[in-house]
């Protein structure tokens, strides 16, 4: 799976942008653009996560293109101590999972 990464990185957007489409659509259903609710939960949480640390490296023009999973990213991104620790040198300079931070992306990426 690692070994081949830019040869299958249309593959890879292509689910990318099929699954942000779900998530955009289920993201809309619920207008304070939370997994459920007015605030964040573990589960808006979790999927920020996958946002910050995957989708918005490798794919971030995928991303700008789904506004609610965009809107959501940015509003759990804005909460003070997450915002404080994304600025903060305790963030490793590459956020993907060991091993797979050469092929998936740079330091500048993760920013």
């Amino acid at each position: 799976v690692y070994g081949d990464f830019e040869g299958q990185k249309v593959d890879h957007a292509k689910i990318v942008t099929t699954q942000l489409d779900h998530l955009d659509k289920f993201l809309q259903e619920n207008s304070a653009g939370f997994c459920c609710g007015t605030a964040p939960t573990l589960g808006d949480f979790a999927i920020f996560s996958v946002l910050d640390n995957y989708v918005k490296p490798l794919y971030s023009e995928i991303l700008k293109n789904h506004p609610a999973s965009q809107g959501l990213r940015d509003k759990i991104a804005a909460h003070p101590n997450i915002e404080a620790y994304l600025k903060s040198t305790r963030r490793p300079a590459v956020t993907s999972v060991p091993g797979m931070a050469k092929a998936l992306n740079t330091p500048e990426q993760c920013k």
